[in-house]
């Protein structure tokens, strides 16, 4: 899903994505992402990816970074599998120079599952996205697994400057 082209604030932005209810994903899991290619998050052009990644190939943890973050996240934090069933709302605030978010309803218990950070030289959003973005979610699954994965979406926003 994406939405019209929009240009990146330098000033920073924040995205948040209200999910009702979700399937366990598996291999690269449920992805929002900033992406210069409307068409598909790991294409030509730059994006900025927020993955929760399902079983598989990775663990079930939530990362941050870039089109390639298979193999170097810039954070990792571990969830429980059985909370994305009722759903999750994702703060993610994505500044010139940082990042972070806050995940709350994938921890047993009620615990928020947050990170923060900066950006990698030469992979801030300045160096990695184009004039104009879109704001993609997908829910990946394997190519060897017949079984559809659903993500029930409530809202997304997409804001100028960063969130609290």
């Amino acid at each position: 899903m994406s939405n019209t082209s929009f240009v990146f604030n330098p000033a920073g932005m924040s995205v948040r994505l209200e999910v009702i209810a979700a399937d366990t994903p598996i291999w690269n899991g449920i992805a929002l992402g900033l992406q210069s290619n409307k068409a598909i998050i790991d294409g030509a052009g730059g994006s900025l990816v927020l993955r929760i990644r399902g079983q598989g190939t990775n663990a079930l943890n939530v990362d941050m970074g870039n089109e390639v973050t298979y193999a170097a996240p810039l954070g990792l934090q571990p969830y429980d599998e059985a909370e994305l069933a009722d759903g999750f709302i994702v703060t993610w605030n994505l500044g010139a120079s940082s990042w972070s978010y806050v995940i709350e309803g994938l921890r047993n218990g009620g615990a928020s599952v947050t990170d923060a950070g900066s950006y990698r030289a030469g992979e801030t959003p300045a160096d990695l996205l184009d004039a104009t973005l879109h704001l993609g979610i997908h829910i990946q699954g394997n190519p060897n697994d017949s079984n559809p994965r659903i993500l029930r979406v409530k809202r997304v926003t997409l804001r100028d400057g960063t969130c609290p």
